[in-house]
């Protein structure tokens, strides 16, 4: 495939400027495939190589199937085409709702940073991840103290002094204006389903959960057809022109070199040579833990589900019990997903729950379509679009 001659046409455009997409431009570049990399962080954006250009700032609020992206920032927006796209647009945390999730003092890991944590308070640190034993030393390392790390699945390690509760799991959290106290319980370790026999309740000044990440996949579902999607090989369909990159940095150097053999500046041969060793580190690395479908019974009828629209289970159930039994109906009869979050947070939850409520496989429920604009927008900045234009305050050469 030829890019199509226009100005403003890049060889490869990588949406999300974190250790994947930087990865990924890293390597095209290596082989000959030079990139532009939007990022929406403020400031001066993240650190790119010498060669790799960087708009900053800078949102993608959309891709379309003829490959057109969707831009806004510096208080206007515009579109351009681009042949070659790696989406690295990063993650958000899994959620599993139960009572009381909600509450100030309930936290997830990758938003440890964020979090007003005191020396001196206590902490219980729940979910499935293998990185809960780290977590919660990271936790002690700042000076609070871990009563316990709740892991509903096996755990892979031991937590040293801190108690490692396996086949465990948060059923409630309680508080009044936030966080007072955990009650947690065993689970069935087939199913994950909570057992109601030897329960304990905790008081606690924090609660850090860790189900796991999900990929910030809401520009791929309108997008052309995805090429790969990482970590693991690249498939060897014909060239489409988007590359999905989610996950780690060696996931990104997967795509930029895929990137560069679609845009046929190195051979078959050159690609798996360099794919390699690096398709071999992604495969020794512990994979994801898949949630397992008795989580969704630690939700009551009064728990939150979708926290923008205030939606409960109880909610959920009425509507399944109505017909609803697929995610737009449920969008529909709920407003589920119509909040600021527009279903990142709740959707996969609110799928696994009305799965199991209408039992039907989550396949055949399907997920909260996103739609544009994938980020928040000002009516200002659209109304200043510009087409077949760059993204403004573009660093480095981006032709």
């Amino acid at each position: 495939m030829k890019p199509e001659e226009s100005r403003t046409t890049r060889p490869l455009v990588v949406v999300g400027g974190g250790p994947t997409g930087i990865a990924a431009a890293e390597e095209a570049l290596a082989c000959g495939l030079p990139s532009l990399v939007i990022d929406d962080s403020p400031g001066d954006g993240p650190r790119v190589p010498e060669g790799v250009a960087l708009a900053a700032g800078v949102s993608v609020l959309a891709i379309s199937r003829d490959r057109e992206i969707l831009w806004s920032g510096h208080g206007t927006s515009g579109t351009f085409r681009a042949p070659w796209i790696v989406v690295a647009a990063g993650s958000n945390p899994e959620v599993v709702p139960f009572p009381g999730w909600t509450l100030p003092g309930v936290g997830f890991a990758r938003t440890i940073g964020t979090l007003p944590l005191k020396a001196g308070q206590t902490a219980v640190v729940a979910g499935t991840s293998p990185g809960l034993p780290g977590l919660a030393r990271r936790l002690q390392g700042l000076g609070l103290a871990v009563l316990a790390v709740v892991d509903a699945g096996e755990p892979v390690c031991e937590g040293g002094e801190i108690p490692v509760l396996g086949s465990h799991a948060v059923l409630s959290a309680r508080g009044d204006d936030r966080l007072r106290s955990v009650t947690i319980g065993p689970v069935y370790p087939a199913s994950w389903s909570p057992r109601p026999d030897r329960t304990r309740t905790l008081d606690v000044d924090w609660l850090v959960l860790d189900f796991g990440d999900v990929p910030r996949d809401e520009l791929i579902p309108a997008a052309p057809p995805i090429s790969f999607v990482g970590p693991g090989p690249p498939n060897r369909a014909e060239p489409s022109g988007v590359i999905g990159a989610f996950g780690s940095e060696d996931a990104g150097r997967v795509a930029g070199i895929t990137a560069a053999r679609e845009a046929g500046l190195i051979t078959r041969e050159a690609m798996e040579a360099r794919l390699g060793p690096i398709v071999a580190r992604l495969e020794r690395l512990p994979g994801p833990v898949p949630l397992r479908p008795g989580l969704v019974d630690l939700a009551t009828p009064g728990t939150v589900v979708c926290r923008c629209e205030s939606v409960r289970f109880s909610t959920l159930e009425r509507a399944v019990d109505d017909g609803a039994c697929d995610m737009t109906a449920v969008k529909l009869a709920t407003r589920l997903g119509m909040g600021a979050c527009q279903g990142r947070e709740c959707g996969r939850a609110a799928a696994r729950m009305v799965a199991k409520l209408s039992w039907r496989r989550p396949e055949e429920v399907g997920r909260i379509s996103p739609r544009p604009p994938a980020r928040p927008v000002t009516l200002g900045s659209l109304a200043r679009m510009r087409r077949d234009t760059l993204p403004p305050f573009v660093i480095g050469e981006a032709r």
